[in-house]
């Protein structure tokens, strides 16, 4: 608690004057969850406030019904004191079951929805109704008990950045239970069976010799020694990374980890990351021994060698445009395409364009968002594009997407570094997967739009500046992918259908949105009648509570470097007619 340092004096004579009182400071480390709307909340983005306080909500209770009056008159006094005011409910329930009956309550209060429970088991909730204060400087709790006298003395000594001791009163209430723990307990988490097989699907990949994580995840010990850091990160929703609303659309790549699996993974961590079986899966893994991730297991037909960049320690490098020819003596058809860095260090994005045999290349800059789609001239035959680099892009490689590559071509690379302290040459490369000889593919051809705001001017310190844009898709088409776009301030952004008749209707959303991570969402083919207009709506973070702020004292509108700004909803969709 910021400014209140908790008085060992006092802890004892309050022990003696009150001895229902359990005194004892609980520190259960940060979290974050999605509340019923779908807004990301983290614990530790709160530590500029005193105390975050939690009324504990179980559905159809009438003991959390009975506290939320004396809640919202406790925030009415106290929200402008420092102290932030929530709900939180961890009975594993849908969202629509609880919305549905906060319509019937008189409250404004954002609840939490701790869908896997492990918060709430964290956080040691056992009924509904309770309420539980907590620092989200160091994560102690620091009040559990009832609504009551108890509470609000604590809540006034809190606002007045006065000592208190902590208080843990006996609470009443609709219990909540915990199946899954439960069952865990009784049954145990097989490492074998269980846990090595979310890690392998989920983590393995990035966290293995020679990939892009910082340690590898390749045998039990790995696992266990890094168990502590597994479950913060999980905690926090910091991994896997990428993470979208689970209840929002229709998105084939989720990366979020089950409920399941992550009460799977959570009590395995706690009960001490035990070993069962005569054998480690992790370990017995193998992987192919090569840089490139394409899902073909084999190496690129075509390799483009972009010219090598000498990238100073230090200091800003301007964009650098360059463009190389594709060593190929005939038309091909191209299956798909990936580039690899080589310094993932100082490589923030490669912008490639296609640049058509009959077109002088010097005239040709790849503008911001033209990579695979830039180049595409939809006529009877769809010409190829090629893959960009961002962090966390997958290779360009789907059924029946694709198009011709003719001989002559040459590809322009838009390259943007940022300097890591350290002197390196990059020299990145860009890697063609070709249709097997004399195969001519059914190509669908594709298309794509974007939502791109120039005109923005964040405010200095502003916590959470909302912007919009939209596309207007003009023929019958099928949506198949959105990737938002925007740079260290960026916080959030989701993409919403309007369509002709009115209705709207949510497709993606992406609460966490992390500049590190920027993935393209790829969505089960979804039909958007001509004249549906696509909405991108984001936010900015530009306060000091965000920790890749550069500087919260400054104005920010549109700038290319990561330390501007940019706000780009890309989208990519298929006309109707082109599938028939």
């Amino acid at each position: 608690m910021k400014n209140l340092p908790v008085s060992k004096s006092l802890i004892l004579f309050l022990s003696c004057v009150l001895p229902s009182f359990a005194l004892a400071v609980d520190r259960v480390g940060d979290f974050a969850l999605l509340d019923q709307d779908g807004a990301f909340h983290q614990l530790s983005w709160y530590n500029d406030q005193k105390a975050v306080v939690f009324l504990t909500h179980a559905n159809a209770c009438a003991a959390t019904r009975e506290a939320l009056p004396a809640i919202t008159a406790l925030q009415s006094r106290f929200g402008e004191q420092g102290i932030e005011f929530m709900m939180i409910n961890s009975q594993g329930i849908d969202r629509d079951t609880v919305k549905s009956e906060l319509r019937g309550l008189d409250t404004d209060l954002p609840l939490l929805m701790d869908d896997a429970q492990v918060v709430g088991e964290t956080l040691g909730i056992t009924h509904g109704g309770e309420v539980i204060v907590m620092d989200p400087g160091d994560f102690s709790i620091v009040f559990r008990g009832p609504v009551g006298s108890e509470l609000e003395r604590a809540l006034s000594s809190i606002a007045a950045d006065q000592a208190v001791a902590v208080t843990s009163i006996p609470s009443s209430g609709c219990e909540i239970a915990y199946a899954a723990r439960e069952q865990h307990e009784q049954t145990g988490v097989s490492y074998v069976n269980d846990i090595a097989p979310i890690i392998e699907k989920n983590c393995a990949d990035c966290h293995r010799e020679n990939s892009i994580a910082p340690f590898a995840l390749n045998s039990h010990q790995l696992v266990q020694g890094w168990s502590p850091m597994i479950r913060e990160v999980l905690l926090t929703k910091r991994m896997p990374p990428g993470q979208i609303d689970p209840h929002v659309g229709n998105i084939t790549d989720m990366t979020n980890l089950s409920d399941a699996e992550m009460q799977q993974l959570v009590h395995w961590i706690d009960a001490g990351s035990p070993r069962d079986g005569d054998t480690d899966p992790l370990a017995n893994l193998v992987w192919p021994d090569s840089k490139w991730r394409s899902e073909l297991g084999r190496e690129p037909d075509v390799i483009v060698k972009i010219p090598p960049q000498r990238i100073p320690a230090t200091g800003v490098v301007d964009y650098l445009n360059v463009y190389a020819d594709i060593p190929i003596e005939d038309d091909v058809w191209v299956q798909g395409s990936e580039i690899v860095p080589g310094d993932y260090s100082v490589l923030h994005h490669v912008i490639t364009r296609v640049v058509q045999p009959e077109v002088d290349p010097d005239s040709v800059r790849p503008d911001e968002g033209d990579d695979e789609f830039a180049s595409q001239k939809l006529t009877d035959v769809p010409l190829a594009g090629l893959t960009g680099y961002v962090p966390g892009r997958r290779p360009i490689l789907e059924q029946n997407r694709g198009g011709l590559l003719r001989a002559g071509t040459r590809v322009s690379f838009q390259l943007h570094y940022t300097t890591s302290g350290k002197e390196v040459t990059d020299q990145s490369e860009l890697g063609i997967y070709l249709y097997p000889e004399g195969e001519v593919p059914e190509i669908v051809k594709s298309s794509g739009g974007r939502a791109l705001n120039r005109s923005f001017l964040i405010p200095a310190n502003a916590k959470d500046f909302e912007v919009t844009e939209s596309a207007i898709v003009e023929k019958d088409a099928y949506l198949v992918s959105f990737m938002p776009h925007m740079h260290f301030r960026g916080k959030r952004m989701k993409f919403v259908a309007n369509y002709p008749d009115g209705t709207s209707e949510e497709l993606l959303s992406v609460p966490n949105y992390k500049f590190n991570w920027q993935l393209r969402h790829h969505l089960e083919p979804k039909f958007v009648p001509a004249g549906t207009e696509i909405v991108a709506i984001g936010a900015f973070d530009n306060s000091q509570q965000n920790a890749f702020n550069p500087d919260p004292e400054q104005s920010i509108d549109w700038g290319p470097q990561s330390w501007d700004e940019m706000f780009i909803g890309y989208m990519r969709w298929t006309h109707a007619e082109d599938l028939q």
